[in-house]
């Protein structure tokens, strides 16, 4: 069921409501997660559909670019970030000829290797193509 406020007090009733059952230990997790990447020079890979595709190519640039320290652009390591719903022609070519269930794992199994970190953002927690990676 969709949540549809009558007022903005209502609406931020709910975003309060749903800020509490944030798991903090959840997000430590996902930023240690990242930071070792970072470490070891392993690639981020992040996912996700729809409206979840806008906030991976964003949560991208803002890792990629983001953290870049200030007057450091040209000698600074920085995070390897790849947002996987940026490059629609291949995402097109393997949801038309495969299926759309498949088309993140299928550029993985071409990109990705062991130790990489993998973000999977999905707004409803049921697209099949996010919930194949545990």
């Amino acid at each position: 069921m969709q949540f549809a406020p009558s007022s903005a007090s209502e609406y931020l009733q709910q975003c309060t409501h749903e800020l509490a059952r944030i798991v903090l230990s959840q997000i430590d997790r996902l930023v240690d997660d990242i930071y070792e990447a970072y470490l070891k020079q392993r690639f981020v890979f992040i996912i996700g559909n729809g409206g979840s595709a806008s906030t991976a190519s964003h949560f991208c640039e803002d890792l990629g670019k983001g953290t870049i320290p200030s007057g450091q652009r040209a000698d600074s390591k920085r995070i390897r970030a790849i947002s996987l719903t940026d490059n629609a022609p291949y995402l097109l070519a393997w949801g038309n000829d495969e299926g759309f269930e498949c088309v993140f794992e299928e550029q993985l199994k071409n990109l990705a290797s062991s130790g990489d970190c993998l973000i999977a953002i999905s707004c409803s927690g049921n697209c099949p193509n996010i919930l194949r990676f545990p």
